[in-house]
Formats: C-alpha cells, sequence, structure tokens
C-alpha cells in the first residue's frame, strides 16, 4: 500500500513539473520541491527504495519502478522548470534555486545506478544544464562538473566486445 501511494504521489509530483507553460510566479512555486525538507524527503525515498544498491537484484520490482519515476520527476523538474526560471543575461530570473547542490547529488546517485533508463534520463537532462549559459556557471555545477563528465564517457562509449571481428 504504501509503495502504491509513494508511486501515485510521485506521478501527481510529475504532472506538476511538466507544466511548460503559465507565469512566472505559477511557475516559481514549483521550486518549493526545491526547499531543503522536499530534497531531503527525495534522497531518503530514493535510499530507501535502493538507489545505492549496486545489483539489480537488490531491489522489488515497486522499488525499482518508483526510483525510475523519481529519476523522471527530478529530470523534468530540472529541464522543464529549472532552466527556464534561472534566467539569462538578457532576461533576469531567479537564479540558482536552493539546494541546487543537494539535487545535483541526487542526479549523480541516478547517474551512476546499474539502471540504464535512471542513467539515460539524467545524460539526456545534463546538456540543458551545460548548454545554459547562466546554469553553467553555477559552483554546484562545476563542484561536479568532473564527476559528471567521468561517469557520462563511460556509459556513452560502450567498449569492443571481444567478439567483435570487425
Amino acid at each position: 500500500a504504501v509503495e502504491c501511494l509513494r508511486l501515485e504521489a510521485v506521478e501527481c509530483l510529475i504532472l506538476l513539473a511538466e507544466r511548460k507553460s503559465g507565469s512566472g510566479e505559477d511557475r516559481e512555486a514549483i521550486l518549493v520541491l526545491f526547499q531543503k525538507k522536499p530534497m531531503e524527503i527525495f534522497l531518503q525515498a530514493a535510499s530507501a527504495s535502493g538507489l545505492n544498491c549496486t545489483a539489480a537484484g537488490d531491489i522489488s520490482r515497486e522499488s525499482y519502478a518508483f526510483l525510475k519515476r523519481l529519476c523522471t520527476l527530478l529530470t523534468t523538474l530540472g529541464a522543464h522548470q529549472v532552466v527556464p526560471l534561472w534566467g539569462t543575461s538578457a532576461k533576469p530570473g531567479i537564479g540558482e534555486p536552493a539546494n541546487f547542490g543537494p539535487y545535483l547529488e541526487t542526479l549523480l546517485a541516478f547517474l551512476v545506478h546499474d539502471s540504464f533508463y535512471m542513467n539515460g534520463q539524467v545524460v539526456a537532462m545534463l546538456p540543458s544544464f551545460l548548454d545554459h549559459e547562466l546554469i553553467k556557471q553555477s559552483p554546484a555545477l562545476r563542484t561536479h562538473f568532473a564527476t559528471i563528465l567521468s561517469v557520462s564517457t563511460k556509459l556513452l562509449f560502450k567498449p569492443p566486445s571481444p567478439f567483435d571481428r570487425s
């Protein structure tokens, strides 16, 4: 019952995070999810669901489904809310949201997970941060950049198979 409720709750949050329209004030309300308590809850929920497990068989099917949706929520928040609300030099926005560092740390946990789905979600979202003129200057992002680059490179380049004859 708790698994089902958690999954439904994250589904509702994804619907909110996917909103691309509305006034800046409406969209800024979604950034309440970047406050300290929600970020702690996301990380605790991810850890409790097995985010730090090394083998795929170590977590239940329900926990894995929840982790996938939580990853989708966090990447959607980044791409659809953080990027447009951050602003640009020509059109200032709200700037770096509170707890952007812990948010990135949580994304990194999904990036290094064994799940190709979660890796792909994070890898697909990161260019929106790296292409943004102000986000790429964030001290929090710069702190994690070496890890992001190292892990992403390993994920994107598949080593040749010893059975390849080409």
